[in-house]
């Protein structure tokens, strides 16, 4: 009997003992503090949410994607021209040039024309920060252009339609939409997505 107290005993200090070792394992989690203001400090399990109180809407949702990490919510940005012909066909070789200020990856574009039945297809064209601007040879589609081919409007629908393009952006980069050729269209709007890089 003795023999059976002494073992009862171990069983459950031993399991006593695991459980605390477990406890200490996991992270501490604040209760009450997966709202608030400025960026998550606590700990967190994969899955949880923390909405920050004092952020704009669209970035203000933090996700735990790992054991303690938090990470904030994409932020998506457009960079784009719009180039009107003044009555004609937009001219072809018709260019505009923009600084991009954050870092991110390209993930589609859209093209919008008047006119009946438009055609356009459009380059862009990259350089990293400085004072010289991208021209022809500083392309990103790799032989992929921006193309609308029937109807007036398009936008990318699969991650094919941009294969070969390269679609890292640093920040400060210096990019130009170009019109490799277009018929009808007497306006045109072009604008390329991307996705920010969390600096």
């Amino acid at each position: 009997m003795k023999y059976a107290m002494k073992r009862a005993v171990f069983v459950l200090a031993a399991a006593a003992s695991m459980a605390a070792a477990a406890a200490a394992q996991r992270p501490a989690m604040p209760v009450g503090q997966l709202v608030g203001s400025g960026a998550p400090g606590m700990n967190c399990l994969v899955g949880q949410r923390y909405f920050r109180t004092d952020a704009a809407a669209g970035s203000n949702d933090y996700l735990c994607t790992a054991l303690n990490v938090w990470t904030p919510p994409p932020v998506h940005r457009t960079f784009g021209c719009a180039f009107d012909g003044g009555g004609a066909a937009i001219a072809v070789s018709s260019v505009c040039y923009t600084r991009l200020p954050r870092a991110g990856t390209i993930v589609g574009y859209s093209i919008i024309a008047n006119g009946a039945a438009p055609t356009a297809t459009i380059d862009i064209w990259k350089v990293a920060d400085g004072v010289a601007l991208p021209a022809n040879g500083n392309t990103i589609t790799g032989g992929q252009e921006a193309a609308l081919a029937a109807g007036n409007a398009i936008h990318t629908v699969a991650a094919g339609d941009i294969a070969k393009w390269n679609k890292a952006i640093a920040a400060y980069d210096i990019a130009a939409i170009n019109v490799d050729a277009c018929a009808t269209a007497t306006w045109m709007q072009v604008l390329i997505y991307y996705v920010e890089v969390a600096p």
